[in-house]
């Protein structure tokens, strides 16, 4: 087995040496050197910058997660952080490769299991600082749940106009709209199962972007002391 990274900046290993015992077809030793340079990035060619990394014996029945350890103990990369694909076997077009195969699997899984063989190419790609699908999908619930009442509860903050008693529409709105989200959340708690256990962590900010600044725009305009309600409201 060959190992190569993709880091902060994408990089990619070039291969010192390997040394690998192999019985009846499944790997039982590997012992690996690596060393990161360089790679495309964003369609441009960068200049080589190795560093070496060391070596590595990941022991018998080598796993996802023997493999994940060592990153995180070498390199401080957590397992959330990492992903392994195989080294790309052809070229799209301008010279760029295609992304190999991901070597996906639970951490007691065995590597040989999941097609890796002796003398692949792994290429290591950092993902960057992640957090949990469920504690993204509260935190964008729960703004809407917040800030849409804030309009409807003090409307003298918001309005140079004074309202008066809230209309029907808008008290119905602004019920219809809390029971809504606060049913979003429940279901996150307790219903929804999330094949992937983390997101980067800048998708927090641009999740919550969204349905934060639209709630606000929303409850603007149905709260509004203007506000004239559909026929029959």
């Amino acid at each position: 087995l060959v190992l190569r990274g993709e880091g902060v900046g994408w990089f990619r290993g070039a291969v010192q040496q390997v040394n690998c015992v192999v019985v009846a077809g499944v790997i039982v030793r590997m012992k690996l050197r690596l060393e990161f340079v360089s790679s495309h990035r964003k369609g441009k060619s960068k200049p080589p910058n190795g560093k070496f990394i060391g070596e590595v014996d990941l022991g018998e029945g080598a796993t996802v997660g023997a493999l994940k350890e060592y990153m995180k103990k070498k390199r401080g990369y957590a397992y959330c952080r990492q992903e392994w694909r195989k080294q790309p076997t052809s070229v799209v077009k301008d010279g760029l490769e295609k992304r190999g195969d991901l070597v996906k699997g639970k951490d007691e899984e065995k590597l040989s299991d999941l097609g890796v063989k002796d003398g692949d190419v792994l290429c290591f790609k950092d993902l960057g600082p992640q957090i949990g699908y469920r504690t993204v999908f509260i935190w964008e619930y729960l703004g809407p749940m917040v800030i849409f009442p804030l309009f409807y509860l003090y409307p003298a903050a918001f309005y140079s106009q004074q309202r008066g008693a809230p209309l029907r529409t808008q008290t119905l709105a602004t019920y219809y709209w809390c029971g809504h989200y606060a049913k979003r959340i429940l279901e996150t708690l307790l219903v929804h199962r999330f094949s992937h256990a983390t997101m980067p962590i800048r998708n927090l900010l641009k999740n919550c972007s969204y349905y934060w600044t639209f709630a606000a725009l929303v409850s603007y305009f149905v709260n509004h002391p203007a506000y004239t309600p559909p026929l029959g409201g």
